[in-house]
């Protein structure tokens, strides 16, 4: 069983200017990793913008959230039907008066698992207290890999684990992303199953 951290990768990720902002008071009712109800989809962002370029934008894009291809929607679904969120988003590329547009999709990622074996990991963690909030711990080496329990993610392909503060996948989902050529815009780093 493998499981591969994920995160934009700055200079290879398109970057689309989204006409919302998804930190909206509305969403932050619900926990960002659980599905919201249909109308809150009109919270998102419905188009970006992306820069003119010759090639189609990245498989991965940053618009505010995490946005993926239609071709990376299918893979996911394909391993995890109906456990995820994908919030249509038109991506335009070019300038208003010329551009194409690319249909994507903003994906909430509703699958939580925050279970890691600290003991055995190599990682710094860091508090954060706000005033009026429960302390945070966020993983900050992220050069070294964390160990994860095998019997949290068995059988789980897309997942947040909110405690280290990041996104995981299995490598299942890793591998067909690979073979599909649906990685570019991303960076990838494999971790401990045990």
């Amino acid at each position: 069983m493998e499981a591969y951290w994920f995160a934009m990768k700055d200079g290879e990720m398109t970057v689309a200017k989204p006409n919302r902002d998804i930190t909206s008071m509305p969403l932050r009712q619900y926990d960002w990793n659980a599905p919201i109800p249909i109308e809150m989809f009109a919270h998102y962002p419905s188009e970006a913008w992306a820069p003119p370029r010759k090639r189609p934008p990245t498989s991965w894009l940053a618009a505010a959230a995490f946005s993926v291809s239609p071709d990376v929607k299918a893979t996911i679904e394909e391993l995890e039907s109906g456990v995820h969120q994908f919030i249509p988003l038109t991506v335009k590329s070019g300038t208003r008066a010329e551009h194409v547009d690319y249909p994507y999709f903003s994906l909430r990622i509703c699958q939580r698992i925050d279970d890691v074996l600290v003991e055995k990991s190599d990682v710094e963690w860091r508090a954060y207290e706000f005033e009026g909030a429960p302390t945070i711990r966020r993983w900050s080496k992220k050069q070294a890999p964390l160990v994860l329990p095998a019997s949290s993610i068995k059988g789980k392909h897309l997942w947040a684990n909110r405690e280290a503060g990041i996104d995981l996948m299995s490598g299942d989902l890793y591998h067909r992303l690979i073979e599909r050529g649906l990685t570019k815009g991303l960076r990838f780093q494999q971790q401990i199953v045990e």
